[in-house]
Order: structure tokens, then sequence, then C-alpha cells
């Protein structure tokens, strides 16, 4: 499934030549991959680790744990209370592939497009993340980022349409990360990356959550 490729080419982003990485390039790679996962506990993502070791000319990665969410048939009131059992079960089958029709990757239902769109943000929030905490554009990843966003943006617009609906989600993806706490959840898993350069997700969480309740605690007065 093509949907399926695209969530590969996400989960291991390529960064180029690993081996040429100096101190400031791997905290830009520690804020990038930052931004993916704390955008990811901010959108509902499961993860299950996020990393900064090199591997097979990747930087760093976060390997997510999501599929496609299968789609939900509710079948209506007539179709349940249909008194003929073989009617009802034709009747059931018919909904349930219409519902399906519906909403699948090739033609996404509300659903899908919300799963869509949530691993669209979570994209381009390593390079949101590098923009708003360094001032500069990240090339690290960004390529491999926006081959990912491409595919899956196909899904749901495409042509003029789709660079809209890009640009809109990129937009909202920088107003999700550019608040005190959530910079500062970046910040934390960034320094805990290039302390320990992998993360597991119950330690990632456990950062995030506590580096967002000490940016929003009231400061007390002197």
């Amino acid at each position: 499934m093509r949907v399926e490729g695209a969530r590969n080419e996400f989960l291991l982003r390529r960064r180029g030549d690993a081996r040429k990485r100096t101190r400031p390039s791997l905290r830009r790679t520690a804020y990038h991959e930052a931004g993916h996962a704390v955008a990811a506990v901010e959108l509902g993502l499961r993860f299950r680790y996020v990393s900064i070791i090199p591997s097979d000319g990747s930087l760093g990665h976060v390997l997510f744990a999501t599929t496609p969410p299968k789609p939900r048939v509710r079948l209506p009131k007539q179709v349940r209370e249909e008194p003929d059992p073989e009617r009802r079960a034709f009747m059931e089958q018919a909904w349930r592939q219409a519902e399906e029709a519906m909403d699948n990757p090739e033609n996404p239902g509300p659903r899908t497009r919300a799963w869509l769109e949530r691993h669209i943000m979570c994209s381009f929030a390593g390079s949101a993340a590098v923009g708003l905490l360094t001032r500069r554009h990240a090339r690290e990843g960004a390529g491999s980022d926006l081959r990912g966003i491409l595919e899956f943006s196909r899904y749901a617009a495409e042509g003029p349409e789709g660079q809209a609906y890009r640009h809109w989600l990129w937009e909202r993806t920088k107003n999700l990360l550019n608040t005190p706490w959530n910079l500062a959840a970046i910040r934390a898993l960034a320094d805990a990356l290039l302390r320990s350069r992998k993360v597991g997700v119950r330690r990632a969480r456990r950062i995030i959550l506590q580096a967002r309740e000490r940016a929003t605690r009231p400061r007390s007065t002197p």
C-alpha cells in the first residue's frame, strides 16, 4: 500500500553523511528529532523511541508505532432493526462495503484524513522546531521529511490545493510548537538526546511532561 510506503519513508528519515556532524549540527539534529517527538505526544501519535544515533546515512529518527486507522462502521437503525435475517445480512454487508470505500487511504474519509494530517504535522515538526529555537532554516532531514509530507498530502489534495493545504498544516505545526511549554519540552528532550543519544518512549514522555510542568508553573515573587 502506498500510504504504508510513505509511512516507512517517514519513520526513517535520511540525514546525509552522519560522520560530518559538528557539535552545533548535532544539537540541531537533537532539536529536530525532539520536535518530532513533542509533536507526536501533542497530537496523540504513538512512538517507541527517539534517537540521534547515525545509521545507514540517517542522523536520527523517531520510530513510530502507528498504522492507518481501520474504518469504524456504524450501522444505521434501519439495518440493525431489519426483521428479515437474510435481508439484514445483505444490507449490513452492502453498508460496510460502502463505508470502507469512503474511508480508505485511496479515498480518505474523516478518520483517515485526520490520521494523515497528524502525521504531516509531525513530519513538519522537526524543521519547525529547529527554526523556532535557532532562527535558522533546518537543512538536516528537511528533504526526507518533505518527501514524506508530499506522499502523505497527495491522498488529501494535489496541485495548488495541495500546496495551500500543506502551507496551512505548516502554520498549524509552528503554532502548535511555538508555546513556552512545548519549546521547553523540545529543549529538555534534546538535552537528554545529547547525553544518551537514544531515549525510549516512557522516558521521553516523562521528560516532556516535566518540562511542560516547569514552564507553566507560576514563578514565586520575592
